[in-house]
């Protein structure tokens, strides 16, 4: 049986008790389609999340703190087994079990400090730079990048030749803009293609160093520059 909008609400609300928590419905549009559903605040900064897609079957659970994901879960409603699991993360906010799970920004303040990084960046200004990476270059620029969450070794990528692919800044992309963990970003502004038959074909190369380097400087973004290798910080260690 699929529910009503109408429907989901009167049943998760006949067959939830959410305690301590205040609850909100909220209805939020998202490109073609709206979200809908019920923000329900608990202490400590936690925020269990009931929410669908108008006039579609599923129903999501979501459990954040501030902009940390701690459990999500989701499923056709009616179902008694979506309401167990929702009862019982419930009563885990209720037992504080969640009170002193540390949220992204505490934790990139923690590796920040313990690492001794200095910020360079901005969320400002990496705005400017994704949107000019777009708008204002010939083409936007393959890159890779490191989050503050990783290890060196985990970044595996030969980026010491050029590449026959261009960079992608949108949002799925570019750390899906989280730009407070970025540590830095490397940015090869060159990239060839293959023209031609299996016989006279070639490789065309494209550049555009010159253009970087104007960007980079009119909206002040600091950068190193080693083989023709473009290497913006968020973060670094004084003295490296």
């Amino acid at each position: 049986m699929r529910m009503t909008d109408e429907e989901k609400k009167s049943y998760l609300f006949k067959n939830l008790d959410f305690g301590s928590g205040i609850v909100k419905e909220f209805t939020q549009a998202c490109e073609s389609v709206e979200r809908m559903g019920f923000l329900v605040s608990y202490r400590a900064g936690l925020c269990l999340e009931l929410w669908w897609w108008k006039g579609r079957w599923d129903c999501h659970c979501w459990l954040k703190k501030e902009d940390t994901g701690i459990f999500q879960y989701g499923s056709s409603l009616p179902s008694e087994g979506f309401l167990q699991i929702i009862r019982h993360c419930i009563r885990e906010i209720e037992d504080g079990k969640y009170q002193y799970k540390k949220t992204s920004r505490e934790q990139i303040q923690e590796i920040v400090g313990r690492r001794r990084l200095t910020s360079f960046m901005n969320n400002t200004k990496w705005q400017e730079f994704c949107r000019a990476m777009v708008e204002e270059m010939p083409f936007p620029p393959p890159y890779i990048y490191k989050t503050l969450f990783e290890q060196d070794e985990e970044v595996f990528c030969d980026f010491s030749r050029d590449v026959p692919y261009l960079g992608a800044y949108d949002r799925e992309s570019f750390a899906g803009y989280h730009y407070q963990m970025i540590e830095w970003v490397k940015i090869r502004p060159r990239y060839y293609d293959y023209e031609g038959g299996r016989l006279a074909g070639k490789y065309v190369y494209h550049e555009a160093e010159q253009e970087l380097e104007e960007i980079l400087a009119r909206y002040s973004i600091p950068y190193e520059k080693e083989d023709g290798v473009y290497t913006i910080y968020g973060y670094k260690g004084v003295g490296h």
